[in-house]
């Protein structure tokens, strides 16, 4: 395979060629509970911190599937765009859940967003694994991208973790 990549590069030294790795969602270990846990206590977030940014952007969020029925996303403004067909079990919706409280959640929930005036367009580019964790690939990433780049989106977040890779970045 090493060496497949080496022919690639040969041919056009242009050319993005890497491993189509695997990443799963970055999940901490660090119990969070408490008045304290609030995304914007952690990182030291005003509200008029907010307020003075200008207008709320329109965030890409590529990552496992979201439930837009949580209390603290309903009525806030998620599009979910459809998965690909013929991708393996669809994700848990936890993890991509949880970030997308923490970027837009309701201001009056229990998880207030960051920046909870925003739009979310939001890609599930994540599938179960043999049933027993969440995972995805360079070439799923790259479409869920690609998606979002198609709507003109410029803001992406993706929380993962997995190896650096030519093609992805």
């Amino acid at each position: 395979v090493a060496q497949a990549r080496q022919t690639v590069r040969l041919v056009d030294a242009r050319a993005s060629a890497d491993f189509d790795h695997f990443y799963y969602p970055d999940e901490s270990t660090i119990p969070c509970t408490g008045a304290d846990c609030k995304a914007a206590s952690l990182i030291g977030w005003e509200r008029p911190d907010a307020d003075q940014c200008g207008p709320a952007p329109l965030i890409g969020l590529i990552d496992t599937g979201i439930n837009v029925e949580h209390d603290a996303l309903k009525g806030q403004a998620i599009e979910v765009l459809a998965r690909s067909a013929g991708q393996a079990a669809a994700s848990l919706q936890d993890h991509g859940t949880a970030v997308a409280a923490l970027l837009v959640g309701r201001p009056e929930s229990q998880t207030p967003g960051l920046l909870p005036g925003a739009k979310i367009i939001a890609v599930d580019a994540f599938y179960r694994d043999s049933g027993a964790a969440d995972r995805t690939d360079v070439m799923s990433l790259v479409a869920a991208m690609e998606k979002l780049a198609d709507r003109n989106v410029r803001v992406m977040n993706l929380s993962l973790s997995g190896p650096p890779n030519a093609v992805l970045q």
